[in-house]
């Protein structure tokens, strides 16, 4: 699969690229079977760093910034594995829209299995949030599914108005 694409000189359209790649996942027990491996060693890496340090300290882990969360797998991260393995499981929810924040969490909470060992990020501008209203709904959502650590990213990127944004949907927050 891989050699073969690397020979040739065509460059797949997204969809068709994802439904090749799924299609010898499925197809190919080999390359599953390698896919958990990698999961189970980033795992077994953060498992290791948690037995390491000193037990009044915690240890997060993002498991990807691509989205949705749940293709964190790409990068070796398995959701579930990766919360039995830290103490927080952090998520980018950087998402175009409520809805798919709301889709994003709750697969992930059906993955991890508990909304209070997560963490949030949200991107409170272009191309995410891109206004007051959205960032209050979507730490809403968040909070309302029981998250209680909210962080936003990237504060050299962002307008005056996404820090009120910020501000105000926390003060708010319900």
């Amino acid at each position: 699969m891989v050699n073969g694409y690397l020979s040739s000189d065509i460059d797949y359209e997204d969809d068709m690229a994802d439904a090749f790649w799924v299609s010898e996942i499925v197809i190919d027990p080999d390359l599953g079977s390698f896919l958990n491996w990698r999961c189970q060693v980033v795992e077994s890496l953060i498992a290791d760093i948690r037995e390491a340090v000193r037990d009044d300290a915690f240890v997060s882990v993002i498991p990807s910034v691509d989205r949705p969360t749940s293709s964190a797998w790409y990068e070796g991260s398995d959701l579930a594995g990766l919360a039995k393995a830290a103490d927080f499981v952090e998520v980018c929810f950087y998402e175009p829209g409520i809805n798919r924040i709301r889709g994003d969490l709750h697969d992930v909470v059906r993955r991890i299995g508990d909304a209070g060992q997560l963490r949030a990020v949200l991107r409170p501008g272009y191309p995410d949030l891109t206004d007051a209203n959205a960032v209050r709904q979507a730490v809403d959502i968040l909070v309302q599914a029981g998250i209680k650590d909210i962080g936003f990213y990237n504060y050299g990127h962002l307008r005056t108005s996404s820090l009120d944004w910020m501000a105000a949907a926390l003060e708010t927050a319900k």
